[in-house]
């Protein structure tokens, strides 16, 4: 879950301000300021512990 931002800077989901909490879902883009992060679930359908060796 993705919390808005406060009074000195917004949080930006896929572009776009987030003014509410939030679900993440999978390769969503958080940005906040000048950096932008990639999120990457760890479990469900396209991620399984088994593949890791």
């Amino acid at each position: 879950m993705i919390l808005p931002g406060d009074s000195s800077g917004l949080a930006y989901l896929n572009d776009e301000p987030v003014y509410v909490p939030t679900e993440l879902k999978p390769y969503d883009i958080i940005s906040m300021g000048k950096s932008r992060f990639l999120f990457v679930a760890l479990c469900g359908t396209n991620f399984s512990w088994d593949d890791v060796k």
